[in-house]
């Protein structure tokens, strides 16, 4: 798995780069995660287990859908700005924001719904 990994890092092909480096990195990463969860209470693993780590758990996927709109709004609308640390840091605050209220707005109380319906 580490070779695998280390492989997808050293591999500077942009057809690599572009196609399945990321596949192969999620199938090298993989043993981690399992032992993650298999052996949370290991010290190496609890760290996740944190209610700060796992609330950010919860906004990640909107963080990802996120960061790129606000990082192309930014480069569209202050070209000046972009790329730097200053158009980073603002898009990622956006990005929280949105998570955010996303998470409380509509995550929260459609899992809230989905809840009932299971009932």
């Amino acid at each position: 798995a580490g070779a695998l990994l280390l492989f997808s890092f050293a591999n500077r092909s942009d057809v690599f780069r572009n196609t399945s480096r990321f596949t192969l990195q999620g199938i090298a990463l993989y043993p981690l995660f399992y032992l993650a969860m298999v052996d949370a209470h290991v010290p190496l693993f609890r760290w996740l287990n944190f209610s700060l780590v796992a609330f950010a758990g919860r906004l990640t996927y909107s963080l990802y859908l996120f960061h790129q709109v606000f990082l192309r709004m930014l480069e569209h609308c202050w070209p000046e700005w972009y790329p730097s640390l200053f158009a980073a840091v603002v898009a990622g605050l956006l990005s929280l924001a949105v998570s955010l209220a996303l998470y409380h707005w509509i995550e929260r109380p459609l899992a809230r719904v989905r809840r009932k319906l299971h009932e």
